[in-house]
């Protein structure tokens, strides 16, 4: 499933209880890539299992793992 930046910047906000910050979008320049979306089919042959976990899933996780360090 693709995200956008912008919907990758809210998630890791809202999952950490960080502040807004401003984003500013500008006009695509000449060269910029359009879409950019990662395909897990080799990781999947090579290594013969297929990662489903979301990215809201993976946020968690990580936040529990960092708290369990810190703590």
């Amino acid at each position: 499933v693709g995200h956008t930046s912008k919907a990758v910047i809210d998630l890791v906000r809202d999952r950490f209880d960080l502040p807004e910050v401003p984003l500013v979008f500008e006009r695509r320049r000449l060269g910029d890539v359009h879409c950019s979306l990662l395909d897990m089919t080799k990781f999947a042959e090579a290594y013969g299992f297929r990662c489903d976990t979301t990215l809201e899933a993976g946020l968690t996780q990580y936040a529990e793992q960092e708290l369990a360090e810190i703590c």
